[in-house]
């Protein structure tokens, strides 16, 4: 027999199984629901009423996390400014040859003035949903 498990409030998926009729004794615990031959991934969840299993719509990206309580994908803006914070960290890294004493100094000045604009991204209005990356200096 085939068999979900959820939270009673938030239909969240907590586990599923299979096994023979014979076996099933599977008793819900407190707060969860059990919802006898039907078998499903957590790519949907119980619905608020607990008449039926609802497919949870497409993850609309890598940056999205599904919360159980509005049953719903959203933007985990924490991780959008953690890649932020590491693309500028990687590209500060990539320039930091441009400062050594034996650099021309009008590229060294060029190059300061480019990763200057890199370390002020955080303060940009609308970060990290709204990034103007600054341009690398051509010399």
């Amino acid at each position: 027999m085939k068999f979900t498990v959820y939270h009673v409030s938030t239909g969240e998926i907590a586990y599923t199984g299979e096994c023979p009729e014979e076996d099933f004794d599977l008793q819900a615990r407190p707060g969860m629901g059990l919802i006898q031959g039907q078998f499903s991934e957590r790519t949907h969840y119980w619905d608020a009423d607990g008449l039926q299993m609802v497919e949870k719509a497409a993850r609309p990206s890598p940056d999205h996390r599904w919360d159980v309580a509005s049953r719903t994908w959203l933007l985990d803006v924490d991780r959008v400014a953690a890649k932020a914070h590491a693309r500028r960290t990687q590209l500060l890294r990539a320039s930091d040859w441009t400062q050594l004493g034996d650099i021309d100094p009008s590229t060294t000045q060029a190059w300061r003035s480019y990763r200057q604009a890199l370390r002020n991204v955080p303060q940009q209005p609308g970060f990290p949903l709204s990034i103007q990356w600054p341009e690398a200096p051509t010399s």
